[in-house]
């Protein structure tokens, strides 16, 4: 049988939170993987008409960051995120925050966030608008998005 998060948690979480705090919400959602398909939510006794064997099934905790709960919904919105592509050439951009930020990141993730996706647009507007960074002109479309790479390299 494969090792389950909750599992993995109940084992190693007393020692990790012994030297690190969680917000409110990830002790949420910690505590609700931790006891779901436990008896701590309860549960319904099943009793088999044939034989009459009787098994316990367990309540879920419906966490959405509960991966025993959550599996079919996360596969339908994969699904339906993948229903949405066009059938066009596309790449994938990573914008990263410095570690340095995580720790304002952690306390106001609404406001950091929101602004690294306004960077980021302004950054891809930048790109847009500006011809050195076209396709057409580059050896190779990668390197239109490497900045740094290409910038010693063309004027």
């Amino acid at each position: 049988m494969d090792t389950t998060l909750a599992e993995v948690l109940r084992h190693f979480g007393p020692g990790y939170l012994r030297t690190h705090a969680l917000s409110t919400v990830q002790a949420k959602a910690w505590r609700a993987i931790v006891a779901c398909r436990t008896p701590a939510l309860g549960g319904e006794r099943l009793c088999c008409e044939g034989c009459g064997a009787q098994t316990w099934r367990w309540h879920s905790c419906r966490n959405r960051h509960c991966p025993q709960c959550q599996s079919r919904q996360r596969d339908a919105w994969r699904a339906a995120r993948l229903a949405e592509l066009l059938d066009v050439p596309s790449c994938h951009l990573v914008f990263t925050l410095p570690h340095e930020l995580n720790a304002l990141a952690a306390v106001h993730a609404r406001w950091v966030y929101d602004t690294l996706m306004q960077c980021t647009a302004a950054t891809l507007n930048e790109f847009a608008a500006n011809p050195r960074w076209e396709p057409q002109s580059l050896a190779s479309p990668a390197e239109g998005l490497d900045c740094h790479a290409s910038a010693g390299r063309r004027s």
